[in-house]
């Protein structure tokens, strides 16, 4: 006697990894047109690099998390360790340093989409299998370079009905020029680092209470106030600015993301504009601003939507070191916040007959935005083709 096993559970995807169906395929790729037809408007050239590659490319530069969320296996062929891209922005720097071969005085703009591939959930989505859209911006420094991709990703969030948003401002390179200035040892730096990452003000309290005295003078006020740094941009711009009076370095950066945030108020009025000093988001490889924008769900929750940053010296380990400043998004994990699509024009049914006005017809209403679909049988409601004294016309309800 044979005993027959089930098999349903072999169909099961991976936690963190969905099918996705209609309609929610539909809105998303709806969304994507809509967002790489804005990138090139703006200049913003589409390339596609590909899902998997030999790991050291695909690692290289990057931190410890990264390669911690890559799926990785043995090539077949090489015999070299390969990996699925878990984020796609690696692979654009190696397009442009040694595909593009980006001259630094010429400015590059590339676009990217495609679905990403990570080993582990995300925290707030659940998910493995973020689909990124993004673009880069190399060879076009300081507060320029900042500003087209900040008006960009603002436009970005216009085209997917989430407008207005907030934007959240911050600036790895200045938490990098306060811990370089202030003397501190690794294991302290690292400490801090954990600290500002977490918010955990009564253990900063303190860790600030152990090291204070060991600061500069120059410093302590501004460590001091380093968790409270945070809130509407030009008021916390203003309280950095007379904390760093006395770093020079530290304050032509605060001055930096001062310009930027009065052209922005200028730019875009409606954008609520947040500072948050303390933010170490992409410590390891930003070094200038880093930007977050955010919309409120319907359980008046603030969600993250698109992220990103300057990284100058992209590329560099593929042979050449680029400036860089560019942003990011998972449109999959944005579907439940974004307005619903709106279908394509009216359904009509068209009987399969070999007449070739009837194909014509067809054409013709598909290219007018028409649902025209073919069946050996019209339904009894509903639009229909239908022939006429010798013409193919849409008729309603053929009861």
């Amino acid at each position: 006697m044979s005993i027959k096993m089930s098999t349903s559970h072999i169909w099961f995807t991976p936690e963190g990894i969905e099918d996705l169906l209609p309609p929610q395929a539909e809105k998303l790729e709806f969304y994507r047109r809509e967002l790489v037809d804005l990138f090139a408007a703006a200049g913003y050239a589409l390339v596609i690099p590909p899902v998997a590659e030999y790991a050291d490319s695909l690692l290289t530069g990057t931190g410890q998390d990264l390669a911690a969320d890559t799926c990785q296996f043995v090539d077949q062929i090489s015999g070299r360790q390969m990996g699925v891209r878990a984020d796609m922005t690696p692979q654009i720097a190696r397009i442009a340093a040694s595909r593009l071969h980006a001259a630094p005085e010429h400015p590059l703009r590339l676009s990217y989409v495609g679905e990403v591939l990570r080993a582990r959930s995300n925290t707030t989505t659940g998910s493995r299998s973020p689909y990124q859209v993004g673009v880069e911006l190399f060879n076009q420094p300081g507060v320029a370079g900042d500003m087209e991709v900040l008006l960009l990703m603002l436009e970005a969030m216009e085209a997917l009905g989430l407008a207005p948003v907030t934007l959240s401002l911050g600036h790895a390179g200045l938490i990098k020029t306060v811990i370089a200035e202030s003397g501190l040892n690794e294991m302290q730096a690292e400490q801090l680092l954990d600290l500002l990452q977490r918010k955990a003000r009564p253990e900063y309290t303190q860790w600030l209470h152990d090291n204070l005295t060991s600061l500069p003078y120059s410093l302590q006020a501004f460590f001091t106030d380093w968790l409270m740094l945070t809130g509407e941009a030009p008021q916390v711009i203003d309280q950095a600015k007379a904390l760093l009076m006395e770093l020079p370095d530290a304050l032509r950066q605060i001055e930096a993301l001062e310009q930027v945030v009065e052209l922005l108020q200028g730019a875009m009025p409606d954008v609520r504009l947040f500072a948050d000093l303390g933010e170490i988001r992409g410590y390891q490889y930003h070094t200038g601003m880093i930007f977050s924008t955010y919309v409120v769900n319907e359980h008046d929750q603030a969600l993250p939507v698109a992220q990103g940053g300057r990284y100058d010296g992209m590329g560099e380990e593929f042979g050449m070191a680029l400036s860089a400043t560019g942003f990011s998004l998972d449109l999959r994990a944005m579907l439940d916040v974004l307005p619903p699509v709106e279908r394509m024009g009216e359904r009509v049914w068209a009987p399969m007959e070999a007449d070739i006005a009837l194909h014509d017809k067809v054409r013709d209403l598909r290219a007018e935005g028409y649902e025209v679909i073919w069946c050996r049988q019209l339904p009894t409601a509903g639009a229909c083709l239908v022939k006429i004294d010798g013409e193919w016309v849409v008729k309603d309800d053929q009861a």
